[in-house]
């Protein structure tokens, strides 16, 4: 496969973190690979894969005071001039807003009963309807302050996409990270990560991430510290204009909200952060729907894929969210690369 450029890049790769002083020691190679069994088994099903990433969001609302200390400090990051975030908005100029007042209405819930009642079990509404929903379902967004996501990574590729020194570089990442958005208007949030490699060596890495903006700025910072001896912590910030809405939208953690910027990007021919597609996003089908699977239920799906079916997709990207009455039961994002058969 091609390596793609995107417009929207991956994270920095930088070494200067350090976490302390670690026990472990650098692993050393092997002449022999490690059995490839566990989480290393490169199978789904009987398929072979080559990357898989599973991401489950949970959200909450709870009681916060303000937060008074920003420990990542923007001066600290080299900023990533060519990431355009979801918040971010077309041709902006840089504007003053000290005196701005942002609000959230904590006590909203969602609700698609009108909508729900118009369709029958099994239908499928547009591109249009969906969108329009979930225009509507971002309001009741503002009520949740905090946001839980649980990531796992299993990334067997190396042997395949670079080079045959596949057992060390080849790993298995699970990281917990709660955001919560404080009263100050700041976003913090700090990860338990462990990365585990087909060496049978795991580290643990800190994370930290924080968003905060001044009169005129976005700032959006994530920080990663590997263990001493250990290389590969990747650290980024992003920098966007501020205008008169954007800096709440930057800091309303909800699925509406979210699933409509990745879609916004999308638009723009744009690939949404964290998304590895191995070929240029023009070659890929995008689909955003919505399916009423039950008489309260509604499930909404952004998917993004290649060829003309979605499971027979090489690769692929679904963004599902599943609302029961009012409540968002499960909201995920997923992300499979399957190892092309040999013909």
């Amino acid at each position: 496969m091609k390596t793609n450029k995107l417009l929207y890049v991956g994270l920095l790769i930088l070494s200067g973190c350090q976490w302390g002083t670690s026990s472990l020691s650098t692993p050393s190679f092997s002449s022999s690979i490690p059995i490839p069994t566990g989480d290393f088994s490169p199978y789904i099903q009987g398929r072979k894969f080559l990357i898989e990433q599973t991401k489950t969001l949970t959200y909450a609302t709870t009681t916060l005071s303000d937060f008074n200390e920003l420990p990542l400090s923007k001066i600290n990051y080299p900023t990533n001039q060519e990431v355009i975030t979801p918040y971010a908005v077309q041709d902006a100029v840089v504007g003053q807003f000290a005196n701005q007042t942002i609000t959230f209405d904590l006590n909203g819930q969602p609700d698609a009963r009108d909508t729900l009642a118009s369709m029958a079990v099994g239908d499928i509404g547009s591109e249009t309807e969906t969108l329009a929903l979930l225009q509507q379902l971002t309001l009741s967004d503002e009520a949740f302050n905090q946001r839980t996501t649980q990531t796992k990574e299993r990334n067997l590729s190396h042997a395949f996409l670079a080079s045959d020194y596949y057992w060390f570089n080849h790993y298995v990442l699970e990281e917990s990270m709660t955001i919560q958005r404080y009263p100050n208007h700041i976003l913090y949030g700090t990860a338990n990560q462990v990365k585990t490699f087909q060496t049978e060596v795991s580290i643990p890495v800190g994370v930290q991430y924080q968003l905060y903006a001044d009169t005129s700025m976005i700032y959006e910072i994530r920080d990663e510290t590997y263990p001493s001896n250990f290389f590969g912590a990747r650290d980024v910030k992003f920098e966007t204009i501020r205008t008169q809405d954007n800096f709440k939208k930057a800091l309303t953690l909800g699925p509406a909200t979210e699933m409509i910027g990745f879609w916004g990007l999308l638009n723009q021919g744009l690939l949404p952060y964290g998304i590895p597609l191995q070929d240029p996003l023009a070659s890929y089908q995008i689909a955003l729907e919505m399916e009423k699977t039950s008489e309260d239920t509604m499930v909404f799906n952004l998917r993004i894929y290649q060829g003309d079916v979605w499971l027979e997709s090489l690769e692929r990207f679904e963004f599902q969210a599943s609302l029961t009455g009012q409540s968002w039961q499960e909201v995920s994002q997923t992300y499979i690369l399957w190892e092309p058969s040999v013909t």
